[in-house]
């Protein structure tokens, strides 16, 4: 048997394991002493963690909490300040859109213009069936196009 991670220590530790798997480990702690000595650093943080103690809520943690809830929202910003915000953002959307809409068309390579009807061809297949992925694609085009 391999030696088993930390966690299926600690499942055993817990005696969170199967009886057959727990049987299994407990022979294998008898043989191996690195698995032997994780299971003591184990156990022993075990122990110290036992030993802390048990973290509490301040008493005033829920009226904090309902009194926040029960507070009227509070502005971060003037109005005005979402609507400029809110007006240089179109304005950006505009000029982007003019810049894209007045540019030239770049002519495509020749390779590309080649390859264009089998790209389109996946595509195609690709609105028909979601799970046809680029790699059927590769195959196509290593093919020479032939199905």
């Amino acid at each position: 048997m391999n030696c088993p991670n930390v966690r299926q220590l600690a499942e055993y530790h817990e005696r969170l394991c199967s009886p057959g798997k727990s049987l299994r480990l407990s022979r294998h702690l008898d043989e191996c002493p690195s698995c032997q000595q994780e299971m003591l650093a184990l156990q022993r943080m075990a122990i110290l963690l036992e030993s802390m103690p048990a973290p509490c809520m301040p008493t005033d943690l829920w009226p904090g909490v309902s009194a926040r809830i029960a507070a009227p929202p509070q502005r971060l910003f003037s109005p005005w300040v979402g609507k400029a915000a809110a007006g240089v953002t179109l304005a950006t959307c505009l000029l982007v859109a003019s810049h894209l809409l007045h540019r030239q068309p770049e002519s495509l390579p020749a390779s590309i213009m080649a390859v264009a009807p089998y790209i389109t061809q996946h595509q195609l297949l690709s609105a028909r069936d979601p799970l046809t992925d680029r790699a059927s694609l590769v195959v196509q085009l290593s093919n020479g196009g032939t199905r």
